[in-house]
């Protein structure tokens, strides 16, 4: 007698998947999508709009720099401004390093404001880990 295919419905015993099931499951999960477009369009938006103060902080840093401690000109570097950060630095041009100094800082407050300090509280915890009682082991 022949034996029957084994089949346990607890565990995938059959991990490994073709290109063919995969696409397949990639084009079902976008079709999952269809339902809620306008919440994935802002999610998207959400997450680019997220890694905006992470493109500013080398540029904030230049102007930092350059402007304000060795005191050059915006025209002196070789480096052009990206298009994001130009409206803020033609209203910066002419100020003095002092001002230039205070603006950056508005500019770094309003952004905290809007984006926080951008540290999960995984992060936040010391070397030696969580006080007792705070971690999902010691309650």
């Amino acid at each position: 007698m022949a034996r029957a295919v084994q089949f346990d419905d607890r565990v995938d015993t059959q991990t490994e998947l073709t290109t063919g099931q995969t696409l397949s499951l990639l084009g079902r999960s976008i079709g999952f999508l269809r339902q809620v477009r306008m919440l994935f369009v802002g999610k998207v938006v959400f997450a680019v709009v997220a890694v905006f103060p992470l493109l500013l902080t080398p540029w904030i840093l230049k102007i930092v720099v350059d402007q304000v401690v060795l005191g050059q000109p915006f025209e002196a570097t070789e480096a052009r401004t990206p298009v994001f950060l130009q409206p803020f630095v033609n209203a910066i041009r002419d100020l003095p390093p002092s001002e230039i100094m205070l603006a950056v800082t508005g500019l770094l407050l309003l952004l905290l404001f809007l984006f926080g300090f951008r540290a999960p509280p995984a992060e936040q915890v010391t070397a030696d880990g969580m006080a007792l009682g705070f971690d999902s082991a010691t309650q």
